[in-house]
């Protein structure tokens, strides 16, 4: 789903080109003279409740984050929605964080502009997100001021608070458009709010809620909510759940709750954010209702509190640091902002999110505890409107309701959407977001996304949780205590997936929707039909109250594991080449292979569009077998303007149709310009023994050896025989990125992690013998020499190795076209990790780079261990070990920028 449309590539290199020509050339002043500033959407200003007391004295120093956009949105954005639709072949095959830096990260490149510009402006760098995803710097308020076009000024709101602001939106120059998402920390207003105050309030214990306080207790919310089963077997161990904050806790607060409870202890890692927050404030209650929320429904659940800043640019940097962290496998979050009255960090969460629902981690959040009136924290309580971020449709909005039990033992009797009346927090949150389209997956007629999707209880009137706070018993509810409630649930169907070798649920909203409108719904929630926010009522089905309602936990489990569905009938994949180069008058060819992802072969016919003037496209042949591979010769006239111009090829089978991308340039051969590109990386090995990959030089511009065949392969045959089943790196059941990827892999022997992406083919065998593990390559033994190129010899290195690794190349300078083996050698000391080594190869006057990951693992011969609550990231679900587990005979298909990953087991 595209929400905040980025710039073309075409664009934004032109951007690139004129900021970098404007800081090289001159200083600020003419750097501003030739890229204007423009507004920025979602910059909004102070608001005009409050009043402005003078400006901000000029020296003060000001902290601001600049986000920044994927490199590759739509791409992306293709990548989730196919990641989480139970329908696709890519279901819950997630990438890893270091897959989704190589893969749609702002690049370097975009990074160096905007630190470039901050520095010129008079700002210092102070972090870049592990994601690139977000600047920090500090300056002086002028110095905001100048970079950003608006002004700041002091403020008092209504409730008197002081805070400053920016008078006017925020602007970035021209050059800029194409990179930045937004600018926060222009205000230091705080912007995350409670869902809403958890009122406290102590009921005697009786039939129904049994706890202290006069709140229901964890036994009693696993036996109303049809969770006995679940519970009995699984306590969620070995998952993870996170949790947004912008407050603390005190660990004896929980100490004291799991003792009265007879639950295992909670001891939440603490992450903090710009600096965390040291002590808790008048919000750790909406902490510690987080923190027990999730133990009363996962009691043996690790916990990781994320703390910050209630602040915009804090809000962006936490959420860019759990994007980073990849840790986690199920996210609470029971702060909101309003649509309208909240906007500009909303666009870089949501950039976050999506590379979380990328990562497979399940996003929840509450909706809000002013009914319609998303505002209603900030005054408004008037303006119907969603809260951010179950607004998302990354995220499953949960909403309230009244819980009704028959006896003390929590026996479920009836439920209603929350609301105590009054126009304050007392009501269940929901209604149509005014920013977010509507998914294909959700029903209704509105344009627009609505919220909730499912209900937990909140109404702390009628009895909520029991918490424990401030050395006493309080009852605390609010959609507050309905998200992480969920949460919990979510990590104890995580761990019964990953015990049946399944994937973790990743974002499950087109999941709930197909099993709340198949008849399973009746039998998997509770259809909530009674009550209302004031605005919206409650009623058979889906409602704006509650969503599709609660859940019925043992009986909706298994739907939520096994909700992936066979894509209809055959289904294919066609892979791009390497990027090609052609001289005016000549032409140049160029291998399009196809790949087999489910079912029987079946006719592709392949077809060019996107040609640039004076280029023509032939095919041969024009139609083959799903698994063969296809010639493409482009033919550049001689009046041929020069340029770079993305190439689509589309191949069209019995009912699918997919896409790859084909970076043509017309130019003359003398440029000399070239990529990198290795080829899909071995799999695990012993330390101390060879890891090999291969390393091309490709051509960019001239038609010299454009074609990336491997040494020793044919381009144009893919042998179709059945692939050798790979007998290393055997899948951990908790890996949530792979288990349901080999079945394909093993049926095709190859493998598509999106429809729409490439599909890398194996180009490896592997073998196993005792407990060593050794990989070859096919050409990697020795450099497969091409024809000589004007541009000389290209010299290659390698660096970021880890200790006691080394790296060799056979032979270490190459020709455009030539192949390379690299081999990486580790010491049993080298310690272990995930290691970016950046392969640069350098010709007289040009340099090119390309970078995977080494992957030191301790221990002897095995499966990588999977997502735990330790916070371990499994690298089994990338794209280059799925290629490498298919066993498939293919040829490798280099290519600029394949991020591949070499994994060393260290002893």
């Amino acid at each position: 789903m595209s929400l905040f449309p980025g710039a073309s590539r075409a664009a934004a290199a032109a951007t690139t080109l004129l900021v970098a020509a404007a800081m090289m050339s001159a200083g600020p002043a003419a750097a501003q003279a030739r890229n204007p500033l423009v507004p920025l959407a979602g910059a909004a200003p102070a608001p005009a409740t409050a009043h402005r007391d003078g400006a901000v004295a000029g020296g003060r120093r000001i902290g601001v984050a600049v986000a920044l956009k994927p490199h590759d949105e739509a791409g992306l954005n293709r990548f989730v929605a196919s990641v989480g639709d139970p329908r696709s072949p890519a279901y819950r095959h997630y990438l890893s964080s270091a897959d989704y830096n190589a893969r749609f990260a702002p690049r370097a490149s975009d990074v160096d502009q905007v630190t470039n510009y901050l520095r010129d402006q008079g700002f210092l760098i102070t972090g870049v997100a592990g994601n690139r995803q977000v600047v920090d710097a500090t300056g002086s308020a002028g110095a905001v001021e100048a970079a950003f076009g608006t002004s700041l000024g002091n403020y008092t709101g209504p409730g008197g608070a002081h805070f400053y602001a920016n008078d006017t939106a925020a602007s970035i120059p021209a050059g800029l458009t194409g990179i930045v998402r937004a600018v926060t920390g222009l205000s230091d207003r705080p912007v995350a709010h409670r869902a809403g105050p958890p009122v406290l309030r102590r009921k005697p214990a009786g039939a129904g809620p049994g706890g202290p306080g006069g709140g229901y207790t964890p036994a009693q919310f696993r036996t109303a909510y049809r969770m006995d089963e679940l519970s009995g077997a699984y306590t969620g161990a070995g998952r993870r759940v996170g949790l947004i904050e912008f407050d603390a806790f005190e660990q004896s607060d929980l100490d004291g709750w799991t003792r009265n409870f007879d639950q295992p202890p909670v001891r939440p890692e603490v992450v903090p954010v710009d600096g965390g927050v040291p002590r808790p404030g008048r919000d750790q209650l909406e902490v510690t209702l987080d923190v027990e929320a999730v133990a009363a429904t996962a009691p043996g659940a690790a916990q990781t509190v994320y703390e910050a800043p209630n602040r915009d640019d804090a809000w962006v940097d936490e959420l860019a640091k759990i994007a980073s962290d990849d840790s986690i496998t199920v996210l609470s979050g029971s702060w909101l902002e309003g649509e309208k009255c909240g906007s500009p960090p909303i666009g870089a969460s949501h950039d976050s999110y999506t590379q979380m629902a990328a990562q497979g981690i399940t996003l929840l959040s509450a909706s809000g505890d002013w009914g319609a009136t998303g505002c209603g924290y900030d005054g408004d309580t008037s303006t119907v409107q969603a809260d951010f971020p179950a607004s998302d449709p990354l995220v499953t909005g949960v909403g309230g309701t009244q819980l009704r039990t028959g006896d003390g033992a929590g026996t479920y009797q009836a439920e209603s959407c929350w609301s105590e009346g009054g126009s304050g927090p007392t009501r269940s949150g929901g209604g149509y977001s005014q920013i977010f389209a509507k998914p294909d997956w959700q029903p209704g007629d509105s344009r627009f996304r609505s919220v909730p999707d499912v209900a937990l209880d909140a109404d702390y009137g009628a009895g909520a949780l029991s918490v424990y706070v401030n050395g006493g018993w309080q009852d605390a509810g609010g959609t507050s205590l309905s998200s992480p409630l969920w949460a919990g649930y979510v990590a104890l169907v995580d761990q019964k997936a990953q015990s049946e070798g399944k994937n973790a649920l990743g974002a499950m909203n087109p999941t709930l929707y197909s099993i709340a409108g198949s008849p399973r719904y009746s039998s998997t929630f509770h259809d909530v039909t009674t009550g209302g926010s004031g605005t919206h009522g409650a009623g058979t089905g889906y409602d704006l109250c509650t969503g599709w309602g609660s859940m019925q936990g043992d009986n909706l489990a298994d739907p939520l594991i096994n909700g992936a569905a066979p894509a209809p009938g055959p289904d294919f994949s066609v892979a791009p080449p390497a990027p090609v180069g052609v001289e005016p008058g000549e032409s140049v060819t160029t291998v399009i292979p196809t790949a087999v992802i489910r079912g029987s072969a079946q006719d592709v016919t392949l077809a060019a569009a996107g040609l640039p003037s004076g280029v023509t496209a032939s095919f041969e042949p024009a139609t083959v077998t799903a698994g063969r591979s296809s010639t493409l010769t482009l033919t550049a006239a001689a009046t041929a303007p020069p340029g770079t111009t993305p190439v689509t090829v589309t191949g069209k089978g019995t009912d699918a149709s997919h896409t790859a991308t084909v970076a043509l340039t017309v130019d003359r051969a003398d440029q000399g310009e070239f990529s990198l590109a290795v080829s899909p990386a071995p799999g695990p090995a012993d330390a101390g023994q060879p890891a090999q990959t291969t390393v091309k030089a490709v051509a960019i511009t001239g038609a010299r050896d454009a074609t990336p065949e491997a040494a020793g392969s044919s381009p144009s045959t893919v042998d179709e025989s059945p692939p050798e089943t790979s007998t290393h790196g055997k899948d951990d059941p908790g890996d949530k990125r792979s288990a349901r990827g080999r079945a394909d892999l093993e049926e095709s022997g190859s493998w598509s992690g999106n429809q729409d992406s490439w599909a890398e083919p194996d180009c490896a065998r592997h073998r196993r013998s005792g407990d060593s593990r050794a990989s070859t390559h096919s050409g990697a033994s020795e450099a497969h020499r091409g024809p000589t190129d004007p541009a000389g010899e290209i010299s290659l290195t390698a660096s970021g190795l880890p200790a006691g690794a080394a790296a060799q190349f056979g032979p270490a300078s190459i020709g455009i076209g030539d192949f390379s083996s690299l081999t990486v050698a580790t010491s049993p000391s080298t310690p272990a990790g995930d290691y970016p080594i950046t392969v640069t190869g350098k010709s007289a006057d040009k340099t090119g780079t390309v970078t995977f990951v080494l992957e030191v693992r301790k221990g002897g011969p095995g499966p990588s261990p999977g997502k735990s609550g330790s916070g371990s990231s499994p690298p089994s679900g990338s794209a280059d070990r799925r290629a490498a587990d298919s066993g498939g005979s293919h040829p490798p298909v280099p290519r600029e920028g394949i991020f591949g990953r070499l994994r060393v087991r260290a002893r």
